[in-house]
């Protein structure tokens, strides 16, 4: 036979249902946060490993160089500051 919880038994309960849901709410916001946080690493991974790859498979060896950018090219300036052209690059300029 099932005898119904005493008062004081059915009050320890009730708080234990609260401190368990606001634990729950808390790691519930804590889970938030962290998937937030992961998703913009993954961002950041994945812009990273686009730079990274992109570049060497875009990248001519130095004897193709000058092939198709000249000295006298009006842009050539602009292209070495920015690190497009080598650093044995010379301006005509």
């Amino acid at each position: 036979m099932n005898l119904p919880p005493t008062i004081e038994e059915f009050t320890a309960l009730q708080q234990a249902l609260q401190e368990a849901n606001s634990q729950r709410d808390a790691l519930a916001g804590e889970n938030r946060v962290l998937r937030t946080e992961r998703d913009l690493l993954k961002e950041r991974l994945s812009k990273f490993m686009r730079k990274i790859f992109a570049a060497k498979s875009e990248v001519s060896s130095q004897n193709q160089k000058d092939m198709f950018f000249y000295r006298d090219f009006p842009h050539s300036q602009l292209l070495y500051t920015i690190g497009f052209l080598g650093d044995d690059f010379q301006c005509a300029a």
